[in-house]
């Protein structure tokens, strides 16, 4: 990988979990954090270029309901798909124990 991953802290998942009208942790301190995934490929190179924490969610459906939703929209600002483009997008969903 090119870059350093950027995941969120305790902290971090803790503020968007008070910020939202809807818990983003359980009870019990586990939550469902997606990470999106920059992949730069052509005919002589793969890798992986980004790694960054994007959301979180306190139940795995409400995390697979909103990548859903991500990789359907269009990742060019103008609501272009560039089906030719070298750089593709990857969402990776995770459980994670938040320590309060």
């Amino acid at each position: 990988m090119s870059a350093k991953p950027e995941a969120f802290t305790d902290a971090d998942i803790l503020a968007v979990s008070e910020r939202r009208g809807t818990p983003c942790v359980t009870d019990g301190g586990g939550c469902y954090v997606v990470t999106k995934l920059t992949v730069y490929a052509d005919e002589d190179v793969c890798r992986v270029d980004r790694a960054r924490d994007v959301n979180v969610f306190a139940t795995e459906r409400e995390a697979c309901e909103w990548v859903s939703k991500m990789a359907l929209a269009p990742t060019d600002p103008r609501g272009v798909q560039d089906a030719e483009s070298c750089e593709k997008h990857a969402y990776v969903i995770s459980f994670r124990w938040v320590n309060r």
